[in-house]
């Protein structure tokens, strides 16, 4: 009888621990985190920030940019520029922490859009921002200063297939890509209906489009390299 008792409590713990499991597989599954290759030495690196991104076991430190505007050319669109343009990047499903390391002495920050009201936290020196859903970016300011704002822009993993000997795609997957040395303007021709940037990859140029229906994607940068002004 002990025997067969035994047994049955064998049977209750297989059958109660196996959904358990294919759960956490399911869950496990279901989360994804993606981190790009590094952009080319011309778009510079940011020393300000140490970022890192935890989803469950899997820990990724990010690469922190600051591509700095022209004064000049900020000067005439705004008010009060900001030249500097902090920012990090990756993609993921599921559940993620973010780690923001700040190297430098603030006395407050703010995570934006505020609307939004992410889950933060500060401790031990790390700001702390969680994220559950895709297509999820947001702001670090420190002491309301708009001049020392982190980008972090958390996408969703691509989605789409891209054919790149597809004759009516650009697909641009060089470190450095510009398409017209001469011009600070690029005209796509009218055959091409999809311009593509790899991630890692940028594109310097401007994009002149004469036809309808072009779709411009991918994860890497179109930059505009601020030239169509004559130096003085």
């Amino acid at each position: 009888m002990k025997k067969i008792i035994s047994v049955l409590v064998i049977c209750v713990l297989m059958f109660t621990l196996v959904p358990h499991q294919a759960f956490l597989l399911s869950r496990a599954l279901d989360s994804e985190l993606i981190v790009y290759p590094q952009y080319d030495e011309r778009i510079p690196k940011c020393y300000d920030y140490g970022v890192t991104v935890h989803q469950g076991d899997q820990s990724e430190k990010l690469t922190v940019y600051n591509r700095n505007t022209s004064g000049e050319q900020m000067t005439l669109r705004c008010r009060k520029p900001d030249f500097n343009r902090r920012f990090c990047e990756f993609a993921f499903t599921g559940e993620v922490r973010v780690d923001i390391e700040v190297y430098h002495d603030f006395s407050s920050y703010s995570i934006l859009p505020s609307a939004k009201e992410y889950r933060n936290e500060y401790r031990d020196g790390i700001i702390s921002v969680w994220l559950n859903e895709n297509d999820t970016r947001f702001m670090l300011r420190l002491d309301d200063d708009d001049d020392s704002i982190l980008s972090v822009f958390a996408d969703a993993p691509e989605d789409y297939e891209i054919d790149k000997h597809d004759a009516s795609v650009l697909y641009v997957d060089e470190k450095w890509y510009d398409p017209d040395e001469n011009s600070a303007v690029y005209t796509v021709p009218e055959n091409i209906k999809t311009v593509y940037i790899a991630p890692g990859s940028v594109l310097y140029s401007r994009l002149f489009v004469k036809t309808k229906d072009v779709t411009v994607c991918g994860h890497g940068i179109l930059l505009d390299p601020y030239k169509l002004f004559t130096d003085i």
